[in-house]
């Protein structure tokens, strides 16, 4: 094969950065996306060649799953991303084995599970992240919420410090929000905050540093 795998490599950047650059699907009404999508279909179409053309669609989405995965910035959305569409790339190639049957049954048992699998690593990678998400612009919301619980078994006079001085959230409110969390979740905003030494924490030594980080942060 030589170089040719390289060389389409090349042909389909090329291809694909210069649509990306003519229709842009952000716009109202997508200027240039019909006409991209109507020229593709004159040359690839699923008549008579749907084996083909479901590989097709396999194989770009296994390229997208693999370019996210590379990213020089990934996290859990790119990793979201990736899972995503190595889920589609499966059901894409379980629609092409179905036509098969009995003959393919086992590789179309095998394209569902791995679709399943990736499913269900999508839904972890997305939960990981709306958990930081509101762990990190909604704590103050979350705490301030119990922090007003614990502060109404205060006498009003032990509420108030001077001007200026800022008032501190009690450490037992900040466990009190973290200890709703599982310990993978706990883990994850661990990691987040970089506390050294969390890989070794059960998990109520993660929530007592994770709110000593949290109050180091607000202070």
């Amino acid at each position: 094969m030589g170089d040719e795998p390289t060389l389409l490599g090349v042909l389909l950047a090329k291809a694909e950065l210069d649509a990306a650059v003519r229709a842009d699907p952000n716009q109202d009404p997508p200027e240039g996306l019909i006409e991209l999508i109507n020229g593709y279909r004159a040359v690839v179409t699923p008549d008579g060649l749907r084996d083909t053309w479901l590989r097709l669609i396999a194989l770009r989405l296994v390229r997208t799953a693999v370019e996210m995965t590379m990213c020089d910035d990934t996290d859990d959305l790119s990793e979201a991303t990736a899972d995503a569409s190595l889920a589609a790339a499966n059901l894409a190639n379980a629609c092409r084995l179905r036509r098969h049957l009995p003959a393919d049954i086992t590789a179309l048992d095998a394209a569902l599970d791995a679709a399943l699998r990736s499913a269900d690593q999508f839904c972890r990678d997305v939960m990981r992240t709306l958990n930081a998400i509101h762990l990190s612009e909604d704590r103050e919301s979350l705490f301030d919420r119990e922090e007003r619980r614990t502060r109404s078994k205060v006498s009003p006079a032990s509420r108030h410090k001077p001007p200026g001085v800022k008032r501190d959230r009690p450490p037992q409110a900040k466990e009190s929000v973290l200890s709703a969390l599982a310990k993978s979740e706990l883990y994850d905003v661990a990691s987040r905050l970089q506390i050294p030494g969390r890989s070794g924490m059960n998990r109520e030594q993660l929530i007592r540093a994770i709110s000593k980080k949290v109050t180091q942060e607000d202070g």
